[in-house]
């Protein structure tokens, strides 16, 4: 499981997703995953994230995140509409052939959020939610795709939200919940900064439910997207600043996973910790 919220607006958009893998009983599987996938093709910029299966062999070998980026290896040379269709297909036929162990469920939603030319949208595609985001009764064969876009500057005074994964723990009655509603008001002309650290801050009160918080990670990454084509990340660990941080990235002709950059003298011993939770 996983919380990732999405902010949207015509300025710049917010995608902030935590980094935790956990077992169905909410136990750790492991705590720096990288979730966001920024993605540049024909007519669109955006970024992927996804929550629900982790791994999508029986092995637990097969990480969702380097699937979706081996899939997209021709992104670049396609619009965003075939992009859609095909991860479409895709997700239908690997799933269609999936063996998972024991108490593992099958149950994945994936989100794109940036902008087709300059115009902001958000797709997911689920076999676990219909069009309207309400929980199907059963795993669906059909992954269901769902595409919002928003063309005019001025048609709303609120910033818009998406929400995908554990969502129990940002429902009507929760204080992440009023939380949210405060920086859908407040932070609408905010800057990017500011933004962050809301949306942050947020899902890090998510993380905090009593019951469904354990499926969740108080260290996160955000990616903020601006309709000049460009995508910044920045990693926030939980007792520390946040700092920049490339997340998976898939361009013309080629695609990265799990990216480091090491800075000045210090060495890879010196690095390894940020490392192991910055990528």
């Amino acid at each position: 499981m996983t919380l990732i919220l999405n902010s949207i607006s015509h300025d710049f958009i917010l995608v902030v997703s935590d980094r935790l893998l956990t077992y169905p009983d909410g136990s750790v599987h492991s705590d720096h995953a990288m979730k966001a996938i920024t993605v540049s093709c024909v007519d669109a910029h955006f970024v992927i994230g996804y929550t629900g299966l982790a791994y999508l062999d029986k092995y637990l070998k097969l990480r969702t995140d380097y699937w979706i980026v081996d899939q997209l290896q021709e992104a670049a040379h396609l619009s965003l509409g075939q992009i859609i269709i095909d991860l479409k297909e895709k997700l239908e036929k690997a799933f269609s052939k999936q063996s998972l162990p024991n108490g593992f469920s099958n149950a994945i939603t994936i989100s794109l959020s940036g902008y087709l030319h300059t115009s902001p949208f958000y797709v997911s595609l689920s076999n676990q939610e219909d069009e309207k985001g309400n929980l199907l009764q059963s795993i669906s064969e059909e992954f269901i795709v769902k595409r919002t876009l928003w063309r005019a500057k001025n048609s709303y005074k609120r910033l818009n939200i998406a929400v995908i994964g554990c969502e129990k723990a940002i429902a009507k009655d929760t204080n992440a919940y009023k939380a949210l509603m405060r920086f859908r008001r407040w932070h609408f002309k905010t800057s990017p900064e500011s933004r962050c650290n809301a949306l942050v801050s947020v899902l890090r009160e998510a993380a905090s439910h009593p019951t469904h918080g354990k499926f969740i990670g108080k260290d996160c990454v955000a990616s903020i997207i601006y309709p000049e084509t460009n995508v910044i990340s920045y990693y926030y660990p939980e007792l520390e600043s946040p700092f920049i941080v490339a997340p998976h990235y898939v361009t013309a002709n080629c695609s990265f996973r799990d990216i480091a950059v090491l800075i000045g003298n210090a060495t890879f011993e010196e690095f390894s910790d940020y490392v192991k939770r910055g990528t």
